[in-house]
Formats: structure tokens, C-alpha cells, sequence
């Protein structure tokens, strides 16, 4: 006799022995809804640091010789938001907690960048907040980059100095993207009576190429209260799988700022009042362990005039009474220079040794810039020893704003 065939009744009847009343159907578990929190991802690492630093300089004012120990604590937060609503936003903190103990000076809290990023409408990126921007191939500084300069050596000791700004961000083709900047560019209070505020905005059109040679050809123009209009180029080819060249020039009337008598008396730049230029060009080869050798050739009109020159031990306090670093004041106090550099990591033993050094060539200062970092890893710890070194006539203007500069330094990151 064939079996008889299986209707939907006899399929959902319970095993035998089981009572049908109390037979439920097995389900598979229920999955958990994501909490609120669960659409954030928090991505961050902190570094706490110990540092003895040692300089000379021939300010004015100054002591010849200074010592300073310090501790500093440096976290780096990103939160991202993965909502729908706001995919791909974040909020960028990076608190800076620092206790200077010899000699002893209170404890200073601050951000050195602090803004959000919102990304919600299509091909669109919008930021606003305390932050830095930087762009251009340029090593020891870029000069189409007027609110933010600094690179190689004039951040090797600090920080460059953040803006409040909003930003806009617009891809306007694959390959073409729309940068817009509006901030304030106040002067950091060295102790003016009334600190100095001024504005500043650029814009910025970038075009990244993927062929056969890739490269980055951008254009800026910008202004501000108290900065001069400029405008300039940069450019940055790969040429093969290790060599890239690079450009960048920009020009003005007058270097960023327009003199003003808190910054020294008119006259103290060549061509402060006329239309003049600034620029460098350079390669870069890069090493399988990660590294770089590099070198550049720069240019600059802006620099201080030969009688400026001669006094500077009195000149510098002045330029830099109202502000932290210089602002409105070219990077390069010279005209002409030329440097090389280049980045070792990897090294014996055990490849936790890295190797970073520099030399500068200035003129018509005839001036040397010697600088390293050495520097030992082992897990979350670090131990260096960075030295740089000035060496030139009495009145040249590398002297400044140190002849001699040496840190000793450990630090853990997590």
C-alpha cells in the first residue's frame, strides 16, 4: 500500500506523546535592536609625553639659555555618526592638556582642533569649528597657503596655530573638488592692550588626475582684513612607482599682511608695497619601509630687506608682539634656499629605530639649518632625542628665533 500523502493537517500535528494543546512552534530568536549608541563609532588615541628641552636664542629680552621640562597629554577623538540621517558625519576633538614644571607655570588646558563635519547632502562635506587646513607639495612650507603655512620646520616644534572657521567642501566632477574657507584669523595675545581680530576667506579649486601618470593641479585665491589679496598654484606629479615632483608658487601685493605698526615700522620687507612672488620646486623619493628622501629649491621675495636684517636681535620681539608664531610674517626671513631631507624608519635593531634629518642652505644670509630626530619604539613606548642647529654669521637671519635647540623626550600612546 503506497503511503498516504501528507496534507497540511498532518503536517502541523505535534510529535506523538506531545499534547496538541500545549505544542508551540519553534522561532528563531529574535534579533536585538541596535541602541542609540550603537550607531556611533568613536575612534581615538592618546599620547602622554615627557619632554626636557633646551634652547638658545639671541632675542633681545630673552634669556640666552632656557630650560624647560614639561608634560603634555595629547588625545585625538573622532565620533562618527552612522545614522542615516547624518552616515558619514562626524565631530573632531583633539584636546591638548600640557604642565610645564621647570620653572613651574599653572597647567594649560586647550583644543587644538575642535569642529564638526557634516556630510548630509550628496557630493556636499560642511565643517565648522576650530581646526587647520593644509594642501600643496610643499616640504618646508606652501606658499599659496597664506593662513596656514607651516610644514617641515616650522611646526617641528609645535603645533601649527588652529582657526575658527566654516568650511565648504563640493565635488563638483569625480575628479574636481570646490574648497570654500571663511575664518577668523585673529593675532594670539602676546600682550597687546587690545588684541588685533581680522578675517580672512579663500577659495579653492583642486583636480586630481588617475592616468598613467597621476597627479594634483590646484589654483587659490584668497584676502582678508588686514591680508593682502593673493593668488597661486600648485602642482605635484607621480612620475613612477617612487619618484614625485612638485610645484608651488603664489603672488601679492606684499607677503599676507599689511604692515601694521604692532608688527615694526614699514620698510622692513622687500617689495611691502608692490606686487611680488614667492615659490619652490621639488622631488620626493619614496622607500619600501615607508619612508622619504626629498629635496627643494625656494624662492622668496617677500624677505626681510638688508637693513632689517642688521636688526634683527631688536626687530624680532617686535614682529612678534602680536602673535604666537608670527602670523602675517613669511616663514622664510631669507631669500633663496635649498633643502634637503629625508625620513629612515625601520631601522635596526628590530626595525623599531627611526631616523629623521634635515639640512637648509639659506642666502644671501650664507646660512646652515641642521636638524634630527632619533627616535627608539618598543610596543606603546617611544624615546627620541630631537637637535637642531643654526650656523651662520652673527646677523644672519636663521639665527632666529634660536641658535641652538635640543629635546629629550618619552612617551606611551594609547
Amino acid at each position: 500500500m503506497l503511503p498516504a500523502e501528507a496534507t497540511p493537517e498532518a503536517e502541523a500535528m505535534p510529535p506523538a506523546g506531545q499534547d496538541p494543546d500545549t505544542a508551540v512552534a519553534e522561532s528563531p530568536p529574535a534579533e536585538d535592536t541596535p541602541g542609540f549608541l550603537d550607531h556611533f563609532e568613536l575612534r581615538h588615541s592618546n599620547t602622554l609625553e615627557l619632554r626636557y628641552d633646551r634652547f638658545e636664542t639671541p632675542i633681545l629680552g630673552l634669556k640666552a639659555t632656557q630650560n624647560l621640562g614639561s608634560v603634555w597629554l595629547f588625545s585625538n577623538e573622532t565620533l562618527i555618526c552612522n545614522f542615516e540621517v547624518c552616515n558619514g558625519s562626524s565631530l573632531v576633538f583633539r584636546p591638548r592638556l600640557t604642565w610645564q614644571f621647570e620653572p613651574n607655570v599653572d597647567p594649560d588646558f586647550y583644543f587644538h582642533e575642535l569642529y564638526l563635519s557634516v556630510s548630509a547632502i550628496p557630493r556636499t562635506v560642511v565643517s565648522v569649528g576650530s581646526q587647520v587646513q593644509g594642501w600643496g607639495p610643499g616640504i618646508f612650507y606652501s606658499p599659496t597657503n597664506r593662513i596656514f603655512p607651516e610644514t617641515l620646520f616650522t611646526t617641528a616644534q609645535r603645533e601649527p596655530i588652529r582657526r575658527r572657521m566654516v568650511a565648504l567642501n563640493v565635488e563638483l566632477l569625480p575628479e574636481m573638488t570646490l574648497f570654500v574657507t571663511a575664518a577668523r584669523a585673529d593675532d594670539s595675545d602676546w600682550g597687546a592692550e587690545e588684541p588685533l581680530r581680522s578675517y580672512f576667506a579663500s577659495s579653492r579649486v583642486e583636480y586630481q588626475s588617475q592616468g598613467e601618470f597621476p597627479f594634483t593641479l590646484g589654483a587659490v585665491a584668497g584676502a582678508g582684513e588686514r591680508f593682502q589679496p593673493h593668488g597661486g598654484l600648485y602642482f605635484e606629479m607621480l612620475v613612477s612607482d617612487a619618484w614625485t615632483a612638485g610645484a608651488e608658487f603664489s603672488t601679492s601685493k606684499g607677503y599676507s599682511r599689511k604692515r601694521d605698526l604692532n608688527f615694526g615700522p614699514p620698510g622692513l620687507f622687500l617689495h611691502e608695497d608692490a606686487w611680488s612672488y614667492d615659490g619652490l620646486i621639488n622631488v620626493r623619493y619614496g622607500l619600501s619601509s615607508g619612508g622619504e628622501i626629498g629635496a627643494e629649491v625656494g624662492v622668496n621675495e617677500f624677505a626681510l630687506s638688508g637693513s632689517a636684517q642688521e636688526q634683527l636681535p631688536t626687530l624680532y620681539p617686535l614682529l612678534l608682539a602680536g602673535t604666537s608664531a608670527g602670523v602675517g610674517i613669511h616663514p622664510l626671513l631669507d631669500r633663496r634656499y635649498v633643502l634637503v631631507h629625508g625620513r629612515f624608519p625601520d631601522l635596526p635593531p628590530g626595525k623599531r629605530v627611526t631616523l629623521s634629518t634635515s639640512l637648509m642652505y639659506t642666502n644671501p644670509s650664507d646660512s646652515l639649518i641642521a636638524a634630527g630626530e632619533l627616535s627608539f619604539s618598543y610596543d606603546s613606548f617611544k624615546g627620541f632625542v630631537s637637535v637642531a642647529l643654526n650656523f651662520g654669521p652673527e646677523a644672519s637671519v636663521q639665527r632666529f628665533p634660536f641658535e641652538r635647540f635640543l629635546r629629550v623626550g618619552l612617551s606611551f600612546t594609547h
